[in-house]
C-alpha cells in the first residue's frame, strides 16, 4: 500500500497569517483508502481547520509523528512543508509550491530527487485539470468570504 503523509501546516504566509487549512479532511480518508492508500496524519494536523485527531482515526487514518509522515511515498500539504529537506529520492510532494516566487526551494526539492506536484500550475482550462484546480476553488471561497464580509 502506498502511504500518503499529511503534515501539520506551519508556514507563515502573506502578512504574517498562519495557514489554517489542512491538505486532507477526514471525509476524504475513506475515499483514499478505497483507492488503496494508507493515510498517515501528523498529530494535530487538522486542529487549525477544526478537525480533531479522533475524527481522522474514526475515518481510518493513522496518527503519526512528523518524521514518519515525511517518510511517506507521497506527502500532501497546502504549502511546502518546513521539513521538506528530510525528503529523499523517489518520494513525491503534492502542494502549492509557488515555483516562480521560490525557485531556490524548488531547485533543492528537484535536486534531492523528489517529484514535485505543484498544484497551482495545473492548467485550469483543461477539462482533465479542472478537478485538480486549486486556484478556482480558492478563488470561489475568497469571493464568497468577501461577499459575507461586505454584507456585514
Amino acid at each position: 500500500m502506498m502511504r500518503i503523509g499529511i503534515p501539520k501546516e506551519e508556514i507563515i504566509f502573506n502578512a504574517g497569517q498562519e495557514e489554517t487549512r489542512v491538505a486532507v479532511v477526514p471525509i476524504s480518508v475513506p475515499k483514499l483508502k478505497k483507492l488503496g492508500f494508507d493515510v498517515l496524519i501528523e498529530k494535530g494536523a487538522g486542529d487549525k481547520s477544526g478537525y480533531s485527531d479522533s475524527e481522522y482515526e474514526e475515518k481510518g487514518a493513522k496518527l503519526s509523528n512528523l518524521k514518519e509522515v515525511m517518510n511517506s511515498e507521497l506527502v500532501a500539504s497546502i504549502n511546502i512543508p518546513s521539513q521538506v529537506e528530510v525528503m529523499k529520492k523517489g518520494q513525491m510532494l503534492a502542494c502549492i509550491a509557488d515555483p516562480f516566487r521560490f525557485p531556490q526551494r524548488i531547485k533543492k526539492i528537484i535536486d534531492a530527487g523528489v517529484t514535485l506536484l505543484s498544484l497551482e500550475v495545473i492548467p485550469r482550462r483543461l477539462s482533465k485539470g479542472q478537478s485538480m484546480d486549486v486556484n478556482s476553488s480558492q478563488d470561489n471561497l475568497s469571493g464568497y468570504k468577501a461577499a459575507l464580509m461586505g454584507s456585514q
